[in-house]
């Protein structure tokens, strides 16, 4: 519905990049969309959160909550406009060194028994939502929905039974790592995002 005045805020920001990126799957891809790089304007991120929350206008949202790092300021813009509470979740290191995500600063208390939406800036393989999805219904939140800016995942990707509603979709061209052609012509390979294997 949005796809086309999405994808021009994106190109517009710079967001669209070319190279050799190692995605957060462990594919390769010739492209990457680097959202964050919309989102330090604040005029593009109040558009595209205003198209977020015309979409949840009438789910009765209590709270937005953004997985850290790239949801964090889409979920602040996004419910100002709703005129709701921000939160976030974010990775801590456990003892034996595994990466889990938690709800901290006092957060648990925000969103018992409360309406979350769950806004991404950006969509891969879903591992940071997933979680989040968890650590928020262990916190008795209910999650009526879920957004991004934009679906990367290379096939069909849900969650749980809770409607995902991205702005826009786009399969990258990928490669398995042996099968890469950027890497048979020795391109260096950079790992974007917050999320690094």
């Amino acid at each position: 519905m949005h796809s086309k005045s999405v994808e021009k805020l994106l190109k517009d920001s710079g967001a669209f990049l070319h190279g050799h990126f190692q995605l957060s799957s462990g594919l390769h891809s010739d492209a990457y969309v680097q959202c964050m790089r919309a989102l330090v304007h604040p005029d593009i991120t109040m558009q595209l959160a205003h198209l977020i929350a015309d979409i949840f206008k009438d789910s009765a949202v209590d709270v937005v909550c953004g997985p850290a790092m790239g949801g964090i300021t889409l979920a602040f813009a996004t419910a100002h406009i709703l005129n709701t509470k921000a939160i976030f979740s974010e990775y801590t290191k456990s003892s034996d060194g595994t990466k889990t995500i938690f709800l901290k600063r006092g957060f648990e208390h925000d969103v018992a028994g409360k309406r979350v939406l769950i806004v991404e800036d950006a969509i891969t393989t879903g591992k940071a939502v997933r979680e989040t999805l968890v650590v928020l219904r262990k916190h008795f939140a209910e999650v009526v929905g879920i957004s991004a800016i934009i679906n990367r995942a290379q096939s069909d990707i849900t969650f749980d039974n809770v409607p995902f509603k991205p702005l826009m979709s786009m399969a990258l061209t990928t490669y398995e790592p042996y099968h890469c052609p950027l890497c048979r012509s020795g391109v260096p390979v950079t790992i974007p995002g917050s999320r690094q294997q």
